[in-house]
């Protein structure tokens, strides 16, 4: 994965990944975390796959750093 810190609380990350299983799989996913203050952050990614059709998923989430 290849993370870039793109402003002082923004954090943004993309990766490619492919599977040789049976079926071959092409991942690509883009990822951001926000930093709010110190402890508290909100997460969000998408990712996309094929495989014998496209796949999508996207994650919401917040993150806390102690």
């Amino acid at each position: 994965m290849l993370r870039k810190q793109v402003a002082n609380h923004w954090l943004m990350g993309i990766s490619y990944q492919h599977d040789f299983l049976d079926l071959a799989r092409n991942e690509y996913k883009w990822g951001n975390i926000f930093q709010f203050g110190s402890v508290f952050g909100l997460v969000a990614n998408l990712e996309y796959a094929e495989r014998e059709k496209a796949e999508v998923s996207y994650e919401l989430g917040v993150q806390f750093s102690f």
